[in-house]
Formats: C-alpha cells, structure tokens, sequence
C-alpha cells in the first residue's frame, strides 16, 4: 500500500464540524475559499463575494475592474454580521452542514 504522506493543500479539517469528519471532505466546491489556509479569503456566491473572519461574516456586491487580459471583482465591505460579547474573538467559523448547493458556517460564541 502507499505510505501517508501529509498534503499541504487540503482543506484543514479543524474547519469542520466533527460529525463531518469520518466521511471524504469535499473538493473544489463551491465554498471551496471557507476552508483553505484560514478560510478568511472571500468566496464568490453570484453575484455576491462574501467573506468569514473570526467572529464576522461580510458581504460585498462587488464592483469591476477590467483591462484587456483579466477582470478582477474588487471586494469592499457592504456589510458586516458580527458576534456581540463574543467571549472568543479570535475564534473562526465551523462549516457544520452542506449540500452541493449550500453551506452553513456556525460562527463562534
């Protein structure tokens, strides 16, 4: 058999939720941005960028800027959901559940 070998671009499992972890996670999904490095880049849900950081999730309808070789969606802030008293603000997002055509984040509190 092959030996393990550890991968350096595979989600991180610790931004699973638990009961998700014995079957095969997910690849190139759509949510794809939520779990890789700090799951903190923004993920593109048309026509919406959204984006999850510690203890906030932020949406962006995104405006354009194009040239002639590539058009790049530039992300600013519209608005910002957020934990009150959060007794843990540095915490990040679980995905607890999701479908080919969901994904729900638990925010921590």
């Amino acid at each position: 058999l092959f030996p393990p070998t550890q991968s350096t671009i595979l989600p991180d499992p610790s931004l699973f939720s638990s009961h998700l972890l014995p079957s095969p996670l997910p690849t190139n999904s759509f949510f794809q941005n939520f779990v890789l490095k700090n799951g903190d880049q923004p993920e593109y849900i048309h026509p919406y960028l959204i984006k999850s950081s510690l203890s906030s999730l932020t949406l962006c309808y995104p405006s354009q800027f194009s040239n002639s070789t590539f058009i790049n969606q530039i992300f600013i802030a519209d608005l910002t959901i957020s934990i009150a008293n959060n007794n843990n603000p540095n915490s990040t997002h679980i995905i607890s559940s999701y479908t080919d055509l969901s994904v729900t984040l638990d925010l921590p509190s």
